[in-house]
């Protein structure tokens, strides 16, 4: 750094001599450009010049003259403009320094060329440092690259399966390279229960994309890139992929949609075993339905001897049939709306798919008459397999549409259950603000009543008969604790607790709801009850709630349910060894049973006497997974974080 500087030039200070060379170069040019301009401002000069300017040609200073006024400068002539108008001339009293610049110029050049050649020198002797660097710096840069790619996907570490058969399983799948706002994510597995998964649905449903996003999910993973998957996901590494995915045509070539598909298939089925992975898109097509279709079953049995792990796309019938009847394959469906003729791109296992052809021409307006003869002449064509398969498939269909209708009705309840939660939480937080006032409000008015009945006291010690006066001391206490009770029993009337009505293991009902639930406990003190709300656990006003008869199947009285604190953290701080170890090891088992995974100990810094305890204790615990300190934000020394197994 200290010879070349950022912008990759040589500093002066890279060696003496360059230091004194750039000098002696800077005043020889601040004296050429100074005589220059005094010529310039010469009025005898000025009139000859086309323009005031100083010009550098040929790394030499000059002046540029009329051509018709050059006897007025004496010179060498460098050179002259385009349009011949203009000579650019070296005038004779700056030639000698010009010529010296010339020289400074070669000696600096020589001399930056000595500095490199050193320099080249010192970093030769140190190539297997660099090279090892430049291959870090390398690996740092792939890993950085991976880390921001996985981030800006959203991407996760899938898990690598070792040993046993190849296969894969890609849960909330996404295509890497559609955006997130766009993409639906897909379930797809192969390898475990079947081997060849044949993938059916209409034309641009998301079939070709499918077989793009296993391909690409299933290189990325064995290039050590992370997935836009759940972490869910499983991939063996296959020794091969073999893929042809769209068509090839070639006019060059001579090469059809027919041909161009048969030679990569043909590529595959020369190379794939049971360590590989076979993408096959429209399986069949191009060609004669019945050949292609003998075809595409011909591949799809030498696929399933060969054991490889295989997706293939079709539309042709049969070969639903075919893997619906085959051990080691099964169908697939992507599916389609036929209401709104959109595909809905969702990948449903198990069930074979339509193209949906005849329903798309019915819903785009051809007549009613042709499609029907269409369906007769479909129907007429399939053989009693596809028949029975083609019921299979509107039966799962209509099921898949139930259960998606149950689905929006139990998300609506969650919905539901949730806005219900939200307004117990403010209905609670109201009551305990409400409550906070009042006890304010009474602390202030005991208070006032105290200091109101020392000063009555005072008075009526002071007095030695009973008078008038001692009379109206005794009916001003009265009127105070007259006035108390009244307050009381306004504030109890505006909460309208009744607690008589509501008891801990009776069941309650949520006024303005059909909600019902288990009374756990009840604090008469501050009117409120906890109550047991499916899985939700409140505390209530005891106001808005009524008891009611228990739900049916449930015990008329069910018994009370105890409070469980759940405690993420111990503190051990104060206690001796033994004492500390003891309530370490109960508050353990206690996190345990509550499936925590990750506590807090907090032991203090001290000398570090309770902290080396508790770490050897841990060290002694195998469903212990790993323990360490706390960040500094977090306590630091004083605070050791566990982690169970």
């Amino acid at each position: 750094r200290r010879a070349i500087s950022e912008r990759g030039e040589v500093r002066d200070e890279a060696s003496e001599e360059l230091r004194r060379i750039r000098a002696e170069i800077r005043r020889l040019r601040a004296e050429i450009t100074g005589a220059l301009e005094e010529a310039i401002n010469s009025p005898e000069v000025r009139e000859a010049l086309q323009e005031p300017l100083i010009v550098v040609r040929h790394g030499r200073y000059c002046l540029p003259v009329r051509s018709e006024l050059r006897h007025k400068v004496g010179g060498v002539i460098l050179g002259r403009s385009w349009s011949k108008a203009t000579l650019f001339i070296e005038p004779e009293w700056v030639v000698e320094r010009n010529n010296r610049l010339q020289e400074l110029l070669s000696e600096e050049e020589a001399e930056v060329g000595r500095i490199l050649r050193r320099l080249t020198a010192l970093v030769a002797g140190r190539r297997k440092d660099l090279d090892l660097m430049l291959r870090e710096v390398r690996h740092l840069d792939l890993t950085f690259a991976k880390a921001k790619l996985a981030e800006d996907m959203g991407a996760t570490r899938p898990a690598i399966v070792k040993g046993g058969g190849r296969r894969f399983k890609l849960l909330r799948a996404r295509h890497p390279l559609i955006p997130r706002d766009r993409v639906v994510p897909i379930d797809v597995w192969a390898g475990e229960g079947f081997r060849v998964l044949v993938i059916t649905g209409p034309n641009t449903g998301g079939k070709t994309v499918t077989l793009k996003t296993v391909g690409l999910l299933v290189l990325m993973a064995q290039s050590g890139l992370h997935i836009p998957a759940s972490t869910d996901s499983e991939i063996s590494v296959f020794r091969r992929i073999f893929a042809d995915i769209g068509e090839e045509q070639s006019v060059e070539q001579s090469l059809s949609t027919f041909s161009s598909h048969l030679r990569h298939i043909l590529r595959a089925l020369r190379g794939a075993d049971r360590g590989s992975l076979v993408l096959l898109d429209e399986l069949g097509a191009g060609t004669d339905p019945a050949e292609g279709s003998a075809l595409a079953r011909a591949i799809v049995e030498e696929l399933l001897r060969r054991g490889c792990v295989a997706l293939v796309t079709t539309h042709i019938g049969s070969l639903k049939v075919f893997a619906h009847l085959t051990e080691g394959c099964e169908n697939a469906c992507l599916l389609f709306d036929p209401e709104t003729l959109r595909p809905t791109y969702e990948l449903v296992i198990g069930q074979p798919g339509s193209s949906y052809a005849l329903e798309v021409a019915e819903r785009l307006g051809m007549p009613p008459h042709l499609v029907g003869r269409a369906r007769e002449l479909v129907e007429e064509g399939r053989s009693e397999p596809e028949r029975a398969l083609e019921r299979l498939r509107r039966e799962a269909e209509e099921l898949a549409r139930k259960a998606q209708e149950i689905r929006a009705r139990e998300e609506e309840l969650e919905r539901k259950e949730r806005e219900l939660e939200e307004r117990m939480r403010e209905a609670e937080a109201e009551m305990a603000e409400r409550l906070r006032r009042a006890v304010e409000e009474a602390r202030e008015i005991v208070k006032r009543a105290e200091r109101e009945a020392k000063e009555i006291l005072r008075e009526l010690r002071g007095k030695t008969k009973e008078g008038k006066e001692t009379e109206e001391l005794r009916a001003r206490l009265r009127e105070m604790r007259d006035s108390l009770s009244r307050w009381l029993e306004a504030q109890a009337r505006e909460a309208k607790i009744e607690p008589s009505k509501v008891e801990a293991g009776g069941w309650v009902r949520l006024k303005g709801t059909r909600r019902a639930g288990l009374v756990v406990s009840v604090d008469e003190v501050r009117g409120v009850a906890e109550v047991l709300l499916g899985r939700a656990r409140l505390k209530w006003p005891l106001s808005e709630l009524e008891p009611v008869p228990p739900p049916e199947g449930a015990e008329a009285k069910a018994p009370e349910i105890p409070g469980v604190e759940v405690r993420d953290e111990v503190n051990l701080r104060g206690m001796g060894r033994e004492e500390a170890l003891a309530e370490l090891e109960r508050f353990l088992e206690e996190a345990k049973a509550m499936g925590l995974k990750v506590v807090r100990v907090v032991h203090g810094k001290g000398e570090g006497i309770l902290r080396q305890a508790v770490h050897e204790y841990l060290r002694g615990r195998k469903d212990v997974k790993s323990f360490r300190l706390a960040p500094p934000a977090g306590g630091g020394a004083g605070v050791t974080i566990v982690e169970f197994e």
